[in-house]
């Protein structure tokens, strides 16, 4: 038997592919959601603490961008919020879709005739 999670996969996990897409797709959306604090944090510690007023996110135009000190605070804290519930969110979708998956895997290979013994 050559490669066996690779025809595990082939033969067991193909047939439950949505429950495997269905739970990387979240998992990547919450893994780079795990960027926004940082990102959101260092702009907000020079932008609004150090007082040099140059409050700038990537991907943002600045006239979106709130100037006043106060709800730049308020933004950051909102985004830093937001990106902790969507890296929490994505994580919990992708642990209940993975163990879906694994466990229909599971189930395929022990009801399976040919792989009784």
């Amino acid at each position: 038997m050559d490669r066996p999670p690779v025809r595990l996969f082939r033969e067991y996990g193909l047939p439950r592919l949505r429950w495997f897409v269905v739970g990387n797709v979240p998992s990547v959306a919450g893994r780079s959601a795990s960027f926004l604090p940082p990102l959101v944090l260092v702009t907000a510690i020079d932008a609004v603490f150090n007082g040099n007023g140059d409050y700038s996110l990537p991907l943002v135009p600045g006239s979106m961008l709130p100037t006043e000190p106060a709800a730049q605070f308020r933004l950051s804290v909102a985004l830093i919020v937001t990106g902790f519930v969507l890296t929490g969110v994505g994580t919990f979708v992708w642990g209940v879709t993975m163990n879906r998956f694994a466990h229909g895997v599971m189930h395929a290979v022990w009801t399976d005739p040919t792989c009784q013994s």
